[in-house]
């Protein structure tokens, strides 16, 4: 993944690695932060990479940076990437990028070493690991320089220290997953889960404890920022999910590329419905239940009452953000040689692979 990111910065980018925020010229920046000369998209909004670069110049909401931020009180609650990036160059300005770029491909290195720990476990070869670059969060977090693959990252932990009943590393990946996206809590409530089922009381004490630290940090974001006010959820379950899929078309198909973009983005609706369908048919077949069964379930019942159009419109928003669903199924499918795990993650990953031609033909071109 560096040689990708070398690559394309150097030959679609000019050799500016601050590209990979996708800031849009749309985007106000702090004065502070007006000398860096960033790379910036013309006539575009840009992405929300664009807004993690501005969190790790000022994790703790000392600067006022909030107000240049589309969604303080969402984006501060993810602070893992950027407050590590901040910390390991002690916050000096002129190196924060590199550090965050460090950080995320550190997290890659991660997800990838506890990906090939749980296929070993499994008795498979350690290089199935590379699977973990496969997921969609991944890839684009990779391009975009999202925060999205802690998180999956953090799921390929919880993945292996649940097989190994590790508590110590276990609890302190679960404390991360929330931090790194709020949505980490399904691996807390899914984890408690299976232990309640388990009838192991105390041990779901002591792991549902591992919330605390990400309830105290958005507590402190709240009191600084004010509440999220963005829509995301619905009373309705699969509001979201089948308005999106009695409209395929969400933007103007004025060309070839466009419109096969528009059909992989289907497909990777019909992936979440594949992934949902797999997840119920687990519970209800299912036995005995498992810890990634149980966390799938529950972020299976996320995703039910998730409404945004935001996230719905494009593969490169909701197959991210479903990444960790994705994740836990096909890990476990692959240790109870379950393949029906693998049609949601191929499906959500062909339009993020799409999205990456235009940079391959630039790089081509460059060599």
């Amino acid at each position: 993944m560096l040689v990708w990111e070398t690559l394309t910065v150097q030959f679609n980018y000019r050799g500016d690695w601050t590209a990979l925020y996708d800031i849009g010229a749309q985007l106000q920046l702090p004065p502070e932060l007006s000398a860096e000369d960033v790379y910036r998209f013309p006539n575009s909004a840009g992405y929300d990479g664009q807004f993690y670069h501005l969190i790790a110049h000022d994790p703790f909401l000392a600067r006022g940076y909030a107000r240049f931020v589309d969604n303080p009180g969402l984006r501060w609650r993810r602070i893992l990437v950027p407050a590590l990036a901040h910390a390991v160059v002690f916050g000096e300005d002129e190196r924060v990028d590199s550090a965050y770029f460090a950080v995320l491909l550190g997290f890659v290195a991660l997800g990838v070493y506890w990906t090939s720990r749980y296929f070993m476990r499994i008795g498979w070869r350690p290089a199935w690991g590379a699977m973990f670059l496969a997921i969609p969060a991944t890839m684009t977090s990779i391009d975009r320089a999202t925060v999205d693959v802690a998180l999956v990252a953090l799921c390929a932990g919880f993945a292996l220290y649940a097989l190994e009943e590790r508590e110590a590393p276990l609890w302190v990946v679960l404390a991360l997953a929330p931090l790194s996206r709020e949505t980490g809590l399904a691996l807390i409530a899914g984890y408690c889960l299976w232990l309640l089922v388990e009838r192991r009381f105390a041990r779901m004490f002591w792991f549902a404890c591992a919330a605390l630290p990400a309830m105290a940090w958005f507590v402190f974001v709240r009191a600084r920022t004010g509440p999220d006010q963005t829509p995301w959820t619905s009373i309705v379950p699969l509001e979201g999910l089948a308005r999106r899929t009695l409209h395929p078309v969400q933007f103007a198909l004025t060309t070839g590329w466009l419109r096969e973009a528009a059909m992989l983005d289907y497909l990777g609706v019909i992936g979440v419905w594949f992934a949902l369908g797999v997840t119920a048919w687990w519970l209800w077949h299912y036995r005995p239940l498992t810890p990634l069964v149980a966390v799938a379930a529950v972020m299976a019942a996320g995703a039910m009452f998730l409404q945004s159009p935001d996230i719905w419109a494009q593969d490169y928003s909701f197959a991210r953000t479903q990444s960790p669903l994705l994740a836990c199924l096909a890990l476990e499918g692959a240790a109870t040689a379950r393949w029906e795990s693998l049609p949601p993650l191929v499906l959500c990953l062909l339009r993020v692979v799409f999205q990456l031609e235009p940079q391959l033909k630039g790089i081509l071109r460059g060599v």
